[in-house]
């Protein structure tokens, strides 16, 4: 996992995780390596206003520090702010920050949100296929993408997303869009998103997701059999009535 644009986050691998609840704070332990990697501390309400990754840096000997801090109307994420740095045995270079400001449409989903420093927005469009979970190929940070993968925190959703795009708006030239991205033909089974197709090249991929919630995956044997998924027949075996 390894995230952001001008400035490159390092990408963060952990063999053996561990995910520990103290109160007000949420942490994930590298325990191979007896280290904590990733801390967030939650408001009153369970939502995240800090978090703060330490993860190996692109040069031995040297962690990559992000410390955010979270801000909200209500429960909607307004903004967040980033401040990042390079630590080598006490000495800070590479330092910058970021401010992310996000906007959302009439059906209370996310519509845009915007890197100040960076000058780019990312813009989400929708069809009309409703939905209550989706994963959308955007980059923010490698720690709000932690904040999701522990479900604290959850950009809202409500209808599939059909494109996605990214524009730079540079102040005196014209907006230019670099990044643009659709997504085709989804099948949404109980809400989920079970597969979708996105142009790749002259052609396109078929992309096939698997849903275990809370322990209801349909698969047609023990999970604990399951092994590791290598190959699109494989994921079809074990989710035989979600993959088509």
């Amino acid at each position: 996992m390894g995230l952001g644009l001008n400035h490159d986050e390092p990408i963060v691998n952990i063999d053996w995780g561990q995910v520990t609840y103290e109160g007000n704070q949420v942490r994930v332990w590298d325990v191979g390596r007896n280290r904590l990697v990733f801390r967030a501390t939650l408001d009153d309400w369970g939502k995240p206003v800090a978090s703060y990754l330490y993860t190996d840096a692109y040069v031995s000997d040297q962690i990559y520090v992000d410390t955010s801090y979270y801000y909200y109307s209500g429960d909607r994420l307004n903004s967040f702010i980033q401040i990042f740095a390079t630590d080598s045995h006490g000495w800070f270079y590479s330092q910058g920050w970021e401010q992310f400001t996000f906007t959302y449409n009439g059906n209370g989903d996310i519509a845009s949100f915007h890197r100040r420093n960076e000058e780019v927005t990312t813009r989400f469009m929708y069809n009309t296929t409703p939905v209550t979970k989706i994963i959308t190929d955007y980059a923010l940070t490698t720690s709000f993408r932690f904040l999701e993968f522990l479900e604290l925190i959850k950009l809202p959703m409500s209808n599939a997303v059909s494109s996605i795009d990214m524009t730079k708006l540079h102040l005196g030239y014209p907006p230019y869009t670099f990044y643009e991205k659709r997504f085709f033909n989804y099948d949404v089974v109980d809400g989920l998103v079970r597969s979708y197709i996105a142009p790749q090249g002259s052609g396109y991929q078929t992309f096939y997701i698997g849903w275990d919630c809370s322990g209801t995956a349909a698969l047609n044997t023990d999970k604990s059999q399951m092994g590791i998924i290598s190959n699109v027949d494989q994921f079809k075996k074990w989710y035989p009535d979600r993959a088509k």
